[in-house]
């Protein structure tokens, strides 16, 4: 629908007595605003069209400009009158506009938190006599920001990106994502979406992704609606590379509005972790609340030289109980970055983070069992002042062994503090408190 502002009419026939509309050459040029094309895309009304139609006895051809959803975009239809099969392409669209993360939600293609910022998209659609119609997207993300979060993985503006999608609808409603591409310089993800519910898809199908050193396929159920309800993801592949969260000195602050809880399942053969160090054979099942903390999870993997751990949280009031064993406490410790003077030894912690916000403190009791110090320099010093050179050889060397630890502590992304820690040997007891910096240390 539309008004018709200006044009002209030409039409050219036979001089025959009996003339049929099909021997009729109708020429048509002229301008409609106000115009208004239904469910052109997503199920959304193109409106405030302003387009110059050239008309003919097989179709229509128009370009112009409209409003798709709050999307200024420009515009070329073509429409076909001749008779067909239902699989016939009855009309084609190209449209090209500039729009936001806000604004695509608006459409249905929700990429937030995923996505920020502007978009140039170029939306090719065929419509077929049926209803069927096939909708060609791509986007230049180079002036957006990408981020995964949960990867501590970010595309700033300025650096290329791109995405492509084949959509397919059947009366202006989407049924299937067939397949979508995202790629940037150190990433590619590739992948299907289907049993959409309003345009939503319910199932997001990971066949491949690559970001950063990540590497892994999976499925990701999204909560029924944006707000409420959790994500289902499931995740397997070769590499996981946790080096970068685990290096971040700052825990972001979610956004509620943006965040959601999640369940997760992942398997991976290798984890990635700071200073080239790595675990192996991960198993775990997180439930993650909207700030992105763990509320309850059971993880077990193998360590780098040998060994393996387990890792329970559960919700214990307010606060979540944490569980960890390790027949290598040592490399464990190593491995997370905790402590680098301790080789070996079986590890037991007992303990509670405080609360169900990111970066809680952990505070609670570990025991360790017949391990060894070693390049301890600060230990050393104690000990020289005690005038046991014997044993401060030892630190430097083959090591002291010990027993048994009992280690009160606390732990933050900032340090570790001992309270009143008690170690001991056949040959020697000590006792110790106070605090290690993380950061420096």
């Amino acid at each position: 629908t539309g008004t018709l502002t200006a044009g002209t009419v030409t039409l050219v026939f036979p001089l025959i007595k009996a003339l049929d509309i099909e021997d009729i050459d109708i020429r048509a040029e002229f301008e409609v605003r106000d115009l208004r094309i239904p469910r052109i895309a997503f199920d959304r009304d193109l409106e405030r069209g302003v387009v110059k139609v050239s008309l003919r006895n097989a179709g229509l051809t128009a370009t112009g400009t409209g409003v798709l959803g709050d999307i200024e975009a420009r515009i070329q239809q073509e429409t076909d009158f001749r008779n067909g099969g239902p699989n016939d392409i009855v009309a084609r669209e190209i449209i090209s506009a500039r729009a936001d993360a806000r604004q695509l939600a608006a459409l249905g293609l929700d990429g937030r938190p995923l996505l920020e910022g502007p978009v140039q998209l170029d939306l090719r659609n065929e419509t077929r006599r049926n209803g069927q119609a096939r909708l060609s997207v791509r986007a230049d993300l180079r002036a957006a920001t990408l981020n995964v979060e949960p990867l501590a993985w970010s595309k700033p503006p300025g650096v290329a990106g791109n995405a492509e999608a084949v959509v397919l609808m059947q009366g202006g409603a989407v049924t299937l994502i067939e397949n979508f591409r995202i790629e940037t310089p150190d990433a590619q993800v590739r992948g299907r979406a289907s049993e959409l519910r309003q345009n939503v898809p319910q199932r997001i199908d990971l066949t491949s992704a690559n970001i950063g050193r990540s590497r892994f396929s999976g499925l990701l159920r999204p909560p029924a609606q944006r707000g409420t309800g959790q994500w289902i993801i499931s995740l397997t592949g070769p590499v996981l590379d946790l080096a970068p969260v685990l290096a971040r000195h700052e825990v972001p602050e979610a956004n509620p509005e943006e965040s959601a809880a999640a369940q997760l399942v992942a398997r991976f053969e290798r984890v990635l972790l700071p200073h080239q160090r790595e675990i192996t054979a991960l198993e775990a099942q997180v439930q993650v609340n909207g700030l992105g903390v763990m509320q309850q999870a059971r993880m077990n993997a193998r360590l780098a030289e040998r060994g393996s751990f387990t890792v329970t949280i559960t919700p214990n009031g307010q606060r979540r109980a944490v569980n960890i064993t390790s027949d290598n406490g040592g490399e464990l410790l190593r491995a997370f970055d905790v402590l680098k003077t301790i080789q070996g030894g079986k590890l037991s912690v007992n303990a509670n983070y405080e609360d169900s916000r990111p970066a809680a403190t952990l505070s609670g009791d570990a025991v360790l069992e017949d391990f060894v110090v070693r390049d301890a320099p600060g230990f050393g010093k104690v000990l020289q002042v005690m005038t046991l050179y014997g044993l401060v050889d030892a630190l430097s060397g083959p090591g002291l062994n010990f027993a048994r630890a009992t280690i009160p502590f606390s732990l933050t992304p900032d340090a570790l503090t001992l309270q009143d820690a008690r170690a001991f040997s056949s040959s020697l007891g000590v006792t110790a408190k106070g605090r290690i910096d993380r950061r420096n240390d």
